[in-house]
């Protein structure tokens, strides 16, 4: 991957001030666009409209029986996990800041 132009460069003058243009040329509607996308991390937009349209196809098609045992195995033990592994990583820090002696307080 090649560094980016300098500053000072020709082609970064030029971006800029195309996105100064495009950014002048907001309408309202775009302006209430950005800030919802903005309101959120990045991703969850994504997450939303895949789940949505994972509920709808559920509820046109229903769940094949042959999925119920996973779909049940993955509710209830992968989910367990996951959380789990998501609060361990959320106070990681926390815990190698405490050291050892959080394991011998109780």
């Amino acid at each position: 991957m090649p560094a980016p132009p300098a500053e000072t460069s020709d082609q970064t003058t030029t971006e800029l001030a195309e996105l100064r243009q495009l950014r002048k040329e907001r309408s309202p509607i775009t302006n209430t666009a950005l800030q919802y996308y903005n309101a959120v991390p990045a991703t969850q937009r994504w997450h939303d409209l895949a789940f949505a349209l994972a509920r709808a196809e559920k509820h046109v098609l229903g769940v094949a029986a042959c999925a119920r045992p996973g779909i049940l195995f993955t509710g209830k033990y992968v989910l367990e996990v996951a959380v789990a592994l998501l609060g361990t990583a959320i106070d990681l820090p926390a815990l190698l800041r405490a050291g050892p002696r959080l394991l011998l307080q109780s």
